[in-house]
């Protein structure tokens, strides 16, 4: 049933008068906004360039003397989100120094800071890839006989963290202060582009008098929003336009499809969604709560729309900063479906000239004179009480 705190109109006369709200199948029209969450996850490998200048996977050298220098390529690519990344390295087996003995990396956009790691200043994008340096050199006065006949390596650890509502302070002794480094708990393949961002579509809910229908365009509202990173806040908007003749009421409620949302209650309970709608009465919060709420799936009237005239639906979706990698990559839909009932004003006229108005005129005429008669007999009996005066 639906229900709406604004009163209908109604048309009065002395006589007859009826009016209200001619009642009509309600139009709806149905959106299925689709939603992601984003993902940080990095990958490293090596390469090398052989003695024509030609790149190609790192393989370990057979001899390694002093002096020499050894092409060797670590490569970060950017396989989730965009991200910030960090690498510290370390030898093992061998008397050397990271700090001294590579070459090629490129101090503008690394810096070393207190706690020992190299830090990218600069976003890294999704399938972007940065080289962390170029090579090694091995020492003039390396010992033969300590180190003959004997391996080392060079150890890289490389760490990433999502850009999205996070700023290092590359001049503070540890730039990414005390964040906590989480392992990827997603395996196999992905595409985090599956989702990508539109430019910036105008969203409309229209309700087409003349059809009696009402139509959403485009169907997804959720597509200027590729995925969300935890802190993430989406605001966004719809016109609620009447192209009919009459006054519209416009009534919104939410759905989640089952078959979409399979292990994904959690995250649905956990995003925040909060509703406004301007209208003919102002502006007014509908639904402040979780994704995926009871209240929700109740009918909900946005308020009055005139002829011709428009309104907007305005929602801001917001991921809690304090989700961690269990949240990412998960993905579901929720149906939202607006619909609406014209406001119909219906009166009786009273017409003049003709037999039949002029005895509801005489009627009219009649209660009025029959009051004034019992109001002067009344006051003729009080007077007549006194014996100063009879009654006339």
């Amino acid at each position: 049933m639906y229900r709406c705190g604004t009163a209908g109109l109604l048309s009065m006369s002395v006589l007859a008068g009826v009016g209200g709200i001619a009642a009509y199948a309600a139009p709806e029209a149905a959106v299925e906004n689709h939603f992601e969450t984003g993902i940080v996850d990095i990958s490293l490998q090596e390469y090398m360039k052989n003695e024509a200048g030609e790149e190609k996977e790192w393989s370990p050298q057979e001899a390694v003397l002093p002096g020499m220098e050894i092409s060797k390529i670590p490569r970060i690519t950017n396989e989730g989100s965009d991200c910030f990344v960090r690498v510290k390295f370390e030898f093992e087996g061998i008397d050397m120094s990271a700090d001294e003995d590579i070459y090629g990396m490129d101090d503008a956009v690394w810096t070393k800071a207190e706690d020992g790691y190299y830090y990218y200043r600069n976003v890294l994008g999704t399938e972007e890839s940065v080289d962390v340096f170029q090579g090694i050199r091995i020492p003039d006065d390396l010992s033969q006989e300590e180190y003959e006949g004997q391996s080392f390596q060079l150890d890289i650890d490389a760490d990433a963290v999502q850009a999205a509502n996070f700023t290092p302070d590359f001049e503070a002794p540890e730039p990414w202060g005390k964040v906590e480094i989480l392992e990827c708990t997603k395996e196999g393949e992905y595409d985090i582009t599956t989702f990508k961002k539109e430019n910036q579509l105008e969203f409309q809910v229209e309700y087409q008098g003349s059809a009696g229908t009402m139509t959403a365009n485009p169907d997804d509202f959720f597509s200027n929003m590729p995925y969300l990173m935890p802190g993430d806040t989406y605001t966004d908007s719809a016109v609620m336009k009447n192209s009919g003749e009459s006054d519209i009421r416009i009534y919104f409620r939410g759905e989640v499809p089952e078959e979409d949302n399979q292990d994904q209650s959690d995250i649905l309970d956990r995003i925040s969604l909060l509703i406004e709608a301007e209208t003919q009465e102002g502006r007014s919060v509908v639904y402040d709560g979780p994704l995926r709420g009871e209240t929700l799936e109740e009918t909900i009237c946005l308020g009055t729309i005139p002829a011709g005239g428009k309104g907007e639906f305005i929602y801001t979706v917001y991921m809690p900063e304090e989700l961690n990698n269990d949240y990412s990559l998960l993905h579901g839909s929720v149906r939202w479906i607006f619909s609406t009932e014209e406001i119909v004003k219906e009166q009786v006229s009273v017409q003049t000239g003709d037999n039949e108005n002029l005895g509801f005129g005489l009627l009219g005429c009649g209660v009025s004179l029959g009051l004034l008669t019992a109001v002067r007999y009344m006051r003729q009996r009080t007077l007549g009480s006194g014996g100063k005066e009879g009654i006339r």
